[in-house]
């Protein structure tokens, strides 16, 4: 009894250990396969971006002109070099109504100080700048090649004007001699003559390289005081005009802003979106009369199709001369969508009448104009 009881106990053991190999045998496959899959899908996205990758500027320079490209990463340059200045407002990317010409012109940076309102063109220039008889700039390079522009200097300061126009039409006089144009010559390979830097509106390389070497925040240094200073003013704004001055500025047409991943950042005009019909809908309230700015993070996933969480920022319409109490609905996400990492950002690039699509995936954040 006892050797037929052990030899039963032992073929049990063996159909449950032939069970258990099974079992295991078909978790292995099933996990095999979830990983395969989930393998090609990692492979499939790796092969996009690496694709994105072999040609990391496309994005502006398959649009703007070289010297075009220069110029606004300059723009960005010089702008990041002022920020954290005691005392210093920065606007950029403006776009003021120009009436007679039913259209509008477009101002790199203006800096807003108590005394001065300073009106910024950003030359990001090579070669030698001489002024020809007819007034006009001509850019003498290397190679012997000469392209003639606009008089820089006459054309920042008709803008000047257009500026002063527009900011007295929305409700502030502005003192004489308080709005001055700035012409910045940034790159070093720069050598412009003699007439052209004589005149006080423009800063060569020399005459303001300094910032890039030091502590921008030391606002108290006599250089920087005298760089930016100008003529004095004939009147000083009120505590109450200055406000509504940097409300006007802060509130006037400007580029929409695109920051992409790499530090790349492109200007222009926002279109839309693009991808599967339910992820554009989500997105609708990316509108920009109530939104000022999009920020996007990426949501990781190894098996899952990959997503993107959009979150919206409610625009702020309050007067600037009020003392309107913190908001609720502008502290909180106005809204917020999941979508799929396929859809598209649909962007004009500024100067370009070429429509562009960017990668949700290639997005970090897309600022609006009002």
């Amino acid at each position: 009894m006892a050797r037929g009881d052990r030899a039963r106990r032992r073929s049990h053991h063996l159909r449950r250990c032939r069970s258990c190999s099974a079992s295991a045998m078909a978790f292995r496959v099933l996990v095999t396969g979830a990983l395969t899959a989930g393998a090609v899908a990692l492979y499939r996205q790796f092969q996009s971006i690496i694709s994105a990758l072999m040609q990391p500027d496309q994005y502006i320079l398959d649009t703007e002109r070289e010297s075009d490209h220069a110029g606004r990463i300059a723009e960005l340059k010089i702008s990041s070099l002022f920020e954290g200045i005691q005392g210093l407002k920065i606007f950029q990317s403006l776009r003021i109504p120009d009436p007679g010409e039913r259209q509008r012109r477009d101002i790199d940076m203006i800096l807003l100080t108590n005394r001065n309102l300073h009106v910024v063109e950003v030359i990001n220039w090579s070669g030698t700048i001489e002024l020809s008889p007819d007034g006009s700039w001509a850019q003498h390079y290397r190679n012997g090649a000469t392209i003639h522009h606009p008089n820089i200097l006459e054309e920042i300061k008709g803008r000047a004007v257009l500026l002063e126009s527009y900011i007295e039409r929305r409700g502030v006089i502005l003192p004489p001699g308080f709005v001055q144009p700035k012409v910045l010559l940034v790159n070093r390979d720069c050598r412009p003559e003699q007439a052209i830097t004589i005149r006080p509106e423009v800063l060569s390389v020399d005459k303001w390289e300094h910032f890039l070497d030091h502590d921008l925040g030391r606002m108290e240094s006599k250089r920087m005081k005298s760089t930016l200073k100008g003529p004095e003013p004939e009147g000083m704004l009120s505590e109450l005009e200055m406000k509504q001055l940097q409300y006007i500025l802060r509130t006037a047409p400007m580029w929409d802003r695109l920051e992409l991943e790499g530090g790349r950042v492109v200007i222009g005009e926002f279109k839309g979106f693009r991808g599967h019909r339910k992820d554009v809908s989500r997105l609708e309230f990316a509108n920009r009369s109530t939104v000022s700015h999009l920020a996007i993070s990426h949501q990781q996933s190894w098996i899952l199709t990959q997503k993107v969480q959009v979150v919206a920022k409610a625009r702020d319409y309050r007067d600037a001369n009020a003392n309107w109490p913190v908001k609720k609905q502008y502290e909180e996400p106005l809204g917020q969508a999941s979508v799929d990492s396929d859809t598209d950002v649909v962007f004009q690039t500024a100067g370009t009448s070429k429509v562009q699509h960017f990668g949700l995936l290639d997005v970090l954040t897309l600022s609006l104009s009002s």
